[in-house]
C-alpha cells in the first residue's frame, strides 16, 4: 500500500491502521523523514482482510485521518 501524506515539523510521527471496531491493526514509525511531502509504501500483514479501515497519521498533537478501502 502507498501512503502520501505531508509532516509539518521534522518531529516524530506514526501511521496507523484501524480496523471499523477500533482495533489497531498497524503500526509503523515515520521518524526522520523531516518536514515535507512523503510517499512510503507500506506493507500490508498477510491476514489483513480485504475492507475498510481508517488511516491515521499522528504527529505531536495533531491527527489527521482518512478512510480507506482494501482489496486484494
Amino acid at each position: 500500500m502507498r501512503v502520501a501524506f505531508t509532516l509539518e515539523r521534522p518531529t516524530s510521527a506514526a501511521l496507523e491502521l484501524f480496523d471499523l471496531e477500533g482495533r489497531r491493526v498497524l503500526q509503523r514509525s515515520v521518524d526522520n523523514l523531516g518536514a515535507g511531502r512523503h510517499v512510503l509504501t507500506v506493507g500490508l500483514p498477510a491476514q489483513l482482510g480485504n475492507g475498510v479501515y481508517w488511516l491515521a497519521l499522528r504527529q505531536a498533537a495533531r491527527t489527521e485521518t482518512q478512510r480507506i478501502t482494501i482489496l486484494r
